[in-house]
């Protein structure tokens, strides 16, 4: 079934980031942290499923079109102001509280101390991430500014939050731009010159999220062609079994992989199903807890001789899921608070509007 560019909501945009966050944790206990060979690591890293710098790259890609596709749409630039009004405490809170959840886990050494982490563990990032400590004060600090604004201020704690730096800038100048495109009468320059200065400048990460924005434009238009889905699959495929991608081959292959997508009846229909809805609904929850259950269950069960690298892969990997069902009420508050922040914001704007409105006619009136 055709997807509407007018419906409310793109669900099989869930489900891409489910399937997304899925391969981040997949590349982190299978590929980077712990393999359960060498063999292994160098099989599975050559998979598209385990390839977690690519699903990082198609996050931003997504984001970029979930943000432009409503305004696209609608043509309304209210849209782009609560989104921009309610995007730091939408992604600033389940970043806060994971953040607090880690650091209870390392203070109650249910993340264990140094001397306790298996000898083949302490030289990943995983282990030098899972041995920061910081008081009350400096991780609210670290949470709300550090993680989001200046992440390399300090020593990462968890490392997959590196990517939110990205996200929130990104959001922000996507949708500034797509402000402005309005207020300068769609005029489509404006967007042309900020992609062209990002390619040239190799910003790659926030470049993500205009490709995104094209694809939401051509979307919007019912110009994605299906011709070109097989082709865009396998160029995407292909491009993904690279030994060592750099971001604008990561870039080029997600933005192919996207293509199929919006160009498939099949395949938004798959990221659509049941499975992948649901994935899409703990998505964010789940890149953000595992690497704490991967410091904690992770470690813990390596003590125990019986269980073999993959038996252990495979506990934890269920145990992220967990983790992330039950951090989901958390996630939902965010999303809640952002959508109300955002709407009250609106509210205020188009009240201190009104009032310039009438003071101006009732200087107009004569006296």
């Amino acid at each position: 079934m055709p997807c509407d560019p007018q419906q409310s909501r793109w669900f099989f945009l869930d489900g891409v980031r489910g399937w997304g966050a899925v391969s981040v944790v997949l590349y982190h206990l299978f590929v980077d942290d712990s393999p359960v060979s060498e063999a292994s690591r160098s099989l599975l890293k050559h998979l598209f499923l385990f390839n977690g710098s690519l699903a990082v790259m198609l996050f931003f890609v997504v984001s970029g079109f979930s943000l432009s596709i409503g305004f696209f749409s609608t043509a309304n630039d209210e849209v782009l102001k609560r989104l921009i009004a309610g995007r730091y405490l939408r992604l600033a809170i389940p970043v806060i509280l994971t953040l607090f959840v880690h650091q209870l886990f390392v203070h109650y050494q249910i993340i264990p101390a140094a001397p306790d982490w298996p000898i083949s563990l302490q030289s990943t990032q995983l282990f030098k991430d899972a041995q920061q400590s910081l008081g009350f004060v400096e991780l609210l600090r670290y949470g709300c500014y550090d993680v989001l604004i200046d992440y390399t201020n300090r020593p990462p704690m968890i490392g997959p939050l590196w990517t939110i730096e990205y996200e929130l800038k990104g959001s922000i100048l996507l949708l500034l731009s797509l402000f402005l495109y309005k207020k300068f009468n769609n005029s489509e320059c404006l967007l042309i010159a900020v992609t062209l200065f990002l390619v040239l400048k190799g910003k790659y990460y926030y470049l993500a999220f205009f490709i995104g924005m094209w694809m939401a434009l051509l979307f919007s238009r019912r110009a994605i062609s299906s011709s070109f889905s097989l082709l865009a699959l396998l160029v995407g495929l292909i491009l993904s079994v690279q030994t060592k991608p750099n971001q604008a081959t990561l870039l080029t292959c997600s933005s192919l992989l996207f293509y199929h997508i919006l160009a498939s009846d099949r395949s938004k229909a798959f990221f659509q199903n049941r499975l992948s809805r649901f994935l899409g609904r703990i998505s964010f929850s789940l890149y953000l807890i595992h690497a704490t259950v991967m410091s904690s269950v992770g470690i813990h069960l390596s003590t125990f001789d019986p269980l073999d690298r993959l038996q252990i892969n495979g506990i934890v990997l269920v145990a992220s899921i967990v983790a992330a069902m039950a951090f989901q009420p958390i996630d939902r508050f965010s999303i809640d608070l952002a959508r109300r922040f955002s709407w009250k914001m609106q509210e205020l704007s188009m009240g201190r509007s009104d009032r310039s409105q009438q003071s101006d006619r009732g200087k107009s009136q004569p006296g």
